[in-house]
């Protein structure tokens, strides 16, 4: 795409179809090497955070920004140990904004639950465990042993725990939570740089809370959102990006500006 002057060579924007068959070879490759791009991913993410989400007990993982989140918070040309510095206090100050919002009445009952349900079969299977440790094993229902179904237990009790609300906050009843909200949310603003009209003065509103949720969410999320996005890639590669790759000229040839000693940069910055 650049020279060694670091400018857009001709031959990029002046051809669509070589950018088709770029992306659809792209895509072609990416299809190839998915199932190890998976099992890499998967035993990074594991190995990075199953020990910490074990030590705090946040069985969904820490909220983190989303990457449009970060695009949007990001400035023209902000450097990202210069970002990485901005957006580190808004962590806190956005958990502390969401916790002021009492959690549903369903999914607290559906987490007790899940918690009960998972909790009582866990005890009643390590109980046969403890009279003879190889019922686990070759005891079967249907397919598979009792093994199998204490995992599945564990991973509901998790999913349960996670989902009942924070026992040490305080009750809403004795505070001014409107007051509270819209204030916690103006600290985050501060840090983001992120304040739309329609939030201003309503932190308390429930479509508030639901778009500022989805651009701070679960890592978990996150991650599945991104094992779908791996999973997506080669059919958007080589279908639905060819179709733009006019567009993706034009565009490119229309914002590029020059600028000297440095090369070609976007026009917009």
């Amino acid at each position: 795409m650049f020279n060694h002057k670091y400018q857009i060579r001709p031959s990029f924007y002046m051809d669509p179809s070589s950018l088709r068959r770029r992306l659809i070879l792209c895509g072609v490759a990416h299809a190839i090497f998915m199932p190890f791009l998976l099992f890499f991913m998967t035993l990074h993410f594991s190995m990075l955070n199953l020990y910490d989400w074990r030590s705090t007990k946040q069985y969904l993982g820490p909220r983190e920004w989303s990457p449009v989140a970060k695009w949007t918070f990001r400035e023209f040309n902000e450097l990202p140990h210069a970002f990485e510095r901005r957006m580190g206090p808004s962590y806190q100050a956005s958990e502390e904004y969401l916790k002021l919002f009492t959690q549903s009445a369903a999914v607290t009952s559906l987490g007790r639950a899940l918690v009960f349900v998972s909790g009582s079969l866990g005890a009643v299977l390590l109980a046969f465990a403890a009279v003879n440790d190889s019922i686990l094993l070759h005891v079967k229902l249907g397919q598979w042993n009792l093994l199998w179904y204490v995992g599945i237990l564990g991973i509901a009790f998790s999913v349960g725990k996670a989902l009942l609300p924070d026992a040490t906050s305080q009750r809403p009843s004795t505070r001014n939570l409107f007051s509270e909200m819209d204030v916690a949310l103006e600290k985050v603003s501060t840090h983001t740089h992120y304040y739309p009209d329609v939030w201003q003065k309503r932190g308390w509103d429930a479509k508030t809370y639901s778009a500022f949720s989805s651009l701070f969410q679960y890592k978990a999320k996150l991650f599945a959102m991104e094992i779908l996005s791996v999973i997506l890639a080669p059919v958007i590669l080589c279908i639905s990006l060819p179709k733009c790759a006019d567009h993706v000229c034009l565009f490119v040839q229309k914002v590029k500006t020059e600028v000297p000693g440095v090369g070609d940069v976007c026009g917009y910055s």
